[in-house]
This record gives C-alpha cells, sequence and structure tokens, in this order.
C-alpha cells in the first residue's frame, strides 16, 4: 500500500492502528464495568496490544503466521465506515446548498479535459442549464439512504459500548474475569513500556480463548456494519449508469472496445479470450463501474456520481483530515456548526423594539423585579422569539422556507391562545374580570410595550367590552 499510495500512508496506517486499538480498549473497558478515563484504561490497552501483536505485523518479514495490519483494520474498524458516511453525507448537504443557491458556488477554474469529472464544475452546468432541481431531488434521495445506514451503524456500535444483561459482549467479557484489583497486580503495578508489556502478553497467553471469543462477536458485528457500506456502495453503483438498457451481449461488446480502444494489457493475446475474462455479468458490471470516470449529462446520474466522487474518493481525504483530528483530539465529529442567535434584535416578525419590549431590560437589568406582568411579559417574549428564531433555523435551506412567516403567525397564535385564553372560565364575575384586565395589561405590554399608565387608560375605554372577546380580536388583529 505505502508504494501504491506514496511515504505518507504509513503513517497515518500505524495511526489508524493505534486508534483503533484505543477504540477496542475502550469497548472492552466500558464492557467490563470501568471508568474509561482511569488508570485501568492503560491497562486494558497493555493487554490489547498484547493480543494485537500476536496476530498482526507491520512488514512481511515480521508476519511469522501473523496477518497483516491492513487486516487489523478491515475486520474492526468500524469508526472508519461512520467517519467515510459523515464525510460523503456532510459533501451531498454542501452540493444541495450550492445547487439550491442557499450557498456560494466558489469560483473554479479547470481545463476542457477536467470539466467533466470536477463536481463544482458540474453544479455550475446544471445551474446554467436550469436542470437544479432533479439534481438535487436525487441528492436528497442517496441522502436519506446513507443517513439511515449511518443509524445502523451508528446502533452496532451502541451495541459494542454499553454493557447489557443480555449482550453476548458482555458475557464474554465477564468470562476474562477483569477485576481492577487483579488489573492493578498484575500490570499497572510493574514499570510501564516494556515491562508492562510483557506482563500482559503473559495473561493473554492464559487467556487465549476468551479473548478470541471477544475479537470474533466484534467482528461480527463490524461486519454487519460493513454490510450496511455495501448497501451504500450498491446505490451509489456508477456502474448503473452504463448498464441501463443493455443486454449482457451489447456489454461485452461495449467493454472489449473499450478495452481495445485503451491497450488494456492482458496476459491472454486473443480477443477471444478477453471474452472469456469478463464473460459473467458481475464482472462486466464492476469494469463499467470502474470505466464511469466522468460525470454524467443527465441531472439524476450526475447526483449519483457526485455522491460517489467523494464516498470512493474518502481515503484521499482522511489521509490528510484524520492526523489533524487526532492531534487536536476532536474525535470524529467534523460536521460544520451552525450559530444560531436568540435574542430580541433578531426576532422582528411581531416587534422591532428590540430590548426596549422587555420589562427586564431597564433599571439596569433590574426592572422584571418591581413589577409582576413585567416579568409575564419577559417570558411570553421569549417564547414569541424562541419560536420565530427556532423556525427560521430549522427550515432555512428547505423546502418549507417559503412558508416561514405562515409558520411563525401559526406558532405565535398558539403561544398567544394558550397565554390569553387557555383559563377556563370562572362562574365569578369578579375573578373574570380580574384575569381579563390581567391578560389584556400584559398583552398590551407586550405587544405595545406602554407604561402601566397608557395600559390602565387603554383598559378603562376597553372596560365595558367582553375581554375574553377583545383579546381574542387583538391577537388576530396583531398578526394579520
Amino acid at each position: 500500500m505505502i508504494e501504491q499510495e506514496g511515504v505518507s500512508y504509513g503513517g497515518y496506517l500505524r495511526l489508524r492502528v493505534a486508534k483503533l486499538t484505543d477504540d477496542l480498549t475502550e469497548i472492552i473497558t466500558r464492557q467490563a464495568g470501568f471508568d474509561a478515563e482511569s488508570g485501568l484504561f492503560m491497562a486494558v490497552n497493555y493487554i490489547v496490544r498484547a493480543w494485537r501483536d500476536g496476530k498482526y505485523a507491520f512488514y512481511e518479514p515480521e508476519k511469522k503466521n501473523r496477518e497483516k495490519f491492513t487486516q487489523f483494520l478491515y475486520d474492526f474498524n468500524l469508526s472508519f465506515f461512520i467517519r467515510r458516511l459523515n464525510f460523503t453525507i456532510a459533501n451531498i448537504d454542501r452540493f444541495y446548498r450550492m445547487a439550491g443557491g442557499i450557498e456560494d458556488l466558489p469560483d473554479v477554474t479547470v481545463t476542457d479535459q477536467e470539466k467533466m469529472s470536477n463536481p463544482l464544475a458540474e453544479v455550475q452546468r446544471l445551474r446554467a442549464e436550469g436542470q437544479v432541481e432533479p439534481f438535487i431531488g436525487k441528492l436528497s434521495k442517496i441522502r436519506k439512504l446513507l443517513s439511515y445506514r449511518l443509524v445502523e451503524i451508528n446502533r452496532l456500535k451502541a451495541f459494542l459500548n454499553e454493557p447489557a444483561d443480555d449482550s453476548v459482549l458482555t458475557e464474554a467479557i465477564s468470562e476474562l474475569n477483569l477485576n481492577a484489583r487483579w488489573i492493578t497486580d498484575t500490570i499497572l503495578s510493574t514499570s510501564s513500556g516494556t515491562p508492562a508489556l510483557e506482563a500482559a502478553r503473559n495473561l493473554v497467553e492464559q487467556y487465549t480463548a476468551q479473548l478470541e471469543k471477544v475479537a470474533n462477536i466484534i467482528k461480527n458485528v463490524v461486519q454487519r456494519a460493513d454490510k450496511h457500506t455495501y448497501l451504500c456502495k450498491r446505490e451509489l453503483n456508477l456502474g448503473k449508469l452504463v448498464l441501463e438498457d443493455k443486454t449482457d451481449e451489447e456489454l461485452e461488446a461495449d467493454l472489449i472496445t473499450y478495452l481495445k480502444d485503451n491497450d488494456f494489457k492482458s496476459k491472454k493475446k486473443d480477443s477471444e479470450s478477453k471474452e472469456k475474462d469478463f464473460k459473467t455479468t458481475a464482472k462486466i458490471k464492476l469494469a463499467a463501474d470502474e470505466l464511469q470516470e466522468k460525470c454524467p449529462r443527465d441531472p439524476v446520474n450526475a447526483a449519483i456520481w457526485v455522491s460517489a466522487y467523494y464516498f470512493r474518493r474518502f481515503s484521499y481525504y482522511d489521509l490528510v483530515a484524520f492526523p489533524i483530528m487526532q492531534a487536536a483530539e476532536i474525535g470524529d465529529e467534523i460536521d460544520p456548526v451552525d450559530i444560531i442567535r436568540i435574542s430580541p434584535d433578531d426576532a422582528t416578525a411581531l416587534s422591532a423594539a428590540g430590548e426596549r419590549k422587555l420589562g427586564g431590560a431597564t433599571l439596569m437589568h433590574f426592572g422584571a423585579f418591581l413589577d409582576r406582568t413585567w416579568r409575564k411579559n419577559d417570558i411570553l417574549w421569549g417564547r414569541l422569539d424562541g419560536a420565530e428564531r427556532i423556525i427560521t433555523a430549522l427550515v432555512a435551506g428547505t423546502a418549507l422556507e417559503k412558508r416561514k412567516d405562515d409558520l411563525i403567525e401559526l406558532a405565535h397564535h398558539a403561544i398567544l391562545e394558550e397565554t390569553f385564553l387557555g383559563d377556563p372560565k370562572t362562574k365569578k364575575r369578579g375573578i373574570r374580570r380580574r384575569k381579563g384586565r390581567e391578560n389584556l395589561d400584559l398583552l398590551t405590554a407586550a405587544v405595545l410595550g406602554k407604561s402601566k399608565r397608557e395600559r390602565d387608560s387603554v383598559w378603562d375605554k376597553l372596560d365595558k367590552i367582553g375581554t375574553r372577546k377583545k383579546i381574542k380580536e387583538l391577537i388576530d388583529k396583531l398578526l394579520k
């Protein structure tokens, strides 16, 4: 692999092996009931390293009936699947926003030869040709499928990390008879480094069968996750773009023509032998998949191509990003985080008065302590402004964005009606009048920002009118 990918791949491989070793250590530590932040984690890490080094090796001369470390990654690296899907979904979201005009498309300068193999250039083309809708529609469907697979893989990860009474993994790890005192006396009491690792090797020899049982359970879980990855690959199989509406015979003929045109080197010289090399449909599909290097012009197939572009090239991005993520200790989460501020200055659907509409903003921010109505006013505005900003954030970049104002109005209506009209009617007129006056006082304070003297004046004018009915009319009027 180092010969194929370059010298930097060696460091990347070792880092992934070290991280995977820590992941396996964390699984066993949590399943054994230990604190993953305690010194016991390091002791379990010595045991995992001793077991790992007994089964896998970096170099051929060191193997001695051991597998390569690439096989170690293949057997256990669940986090790679998760990083890959997160990366692909993040790029699908990015292209969805760029194609839909929600996010600016960066300047793209490519040669004519590169135009059909550059995703950004393809988005430019689709926007220029007015073919954005089918493109983002297919992106949305692909994202939904990949997200479902990601959820399923995360469930498998949770199974590995969360001990349970009915878990076969928890039961298998319990057979190791790990306990804090035993680990401390056996490993942590020795010097760190080689002596501790040697002590761990002795333990591994004693519990080889139990450790293999644990390893096989984890390996089976990772294989289940790999099936989800395979289903993602099948959805993004670019061979489908070549195979549509063609018989196997036509595909064989097209493939052989392609091989001839590109001076395909084959150990078998005659064309008939080449046909036999690719006789089965599965091989033809695989080859056709590899041939699809350029983006199709059809917008639906272009969406598949763009998604597959990042899915299949993830290793090259991970080669750069993974070491940085580990050095920065940020884990596997690299999703962009949007900052959404909720303040009276940002929510202007009902009032643009800013903090002036809040009683708590007066008297050096102690005003709400002096008036119960002011406190109720500020709580009400918190609900109204919070609903507006949350809705604004949730619908941004979606098909519902066009209905944002209507949705905010519905939320405001529900909050105001619950606040002012939600109290059950009482037969006592005095209580009803007091409640009505309090509600009207709060309503005029909250929405109109009047002083108490002005609010009393409004009440006097409306004293002879049915208060509940008037509040409902005022709510409707304010929201129109």
